[in-house]
């Protein structure tokens, strides 16, 4: 069972997420491992909370690509999602 998080993160812990972010680390295990909210663990990872002067955000960029507008899979799901809808 995870033990209650009962006050700030240390300079030590956040040394520890950033080092899982770099790695790969889910936000929601980082946030396991420290019994943080998945919600904090994004904001470190963009500088909101605990940002450190001179160092540059996000330290993981993990947006989602969006897919080309040219590939035919793309073209024939939208195609048949409008036909689909028409009917």
């Amino acid at each position: 069972m995870a033990r209650k998080q009962t006050g700030k993160l240390t300079d030590d812990q956040i040394e520890e997420i950033y080092v899982e972010l770099r790695a790969g680390t889910t936000h929601k295990e980082i946030g396991k491992m420290f019994c943080v909210s998945t919600a904090l663990i994004g904001h470190i990872n963009n500088g909101i909370n605990y940002g450190r002067p001179g160092w540059s955000y996000p330290i993981v960029d993990r947006k989602v690509k969006p897919i080309p507008r040219d590939d035919k899979f793309y073209d024939t799901l939208v195609l048949e999602s409008w036909y689909i809808g028409d009917n």
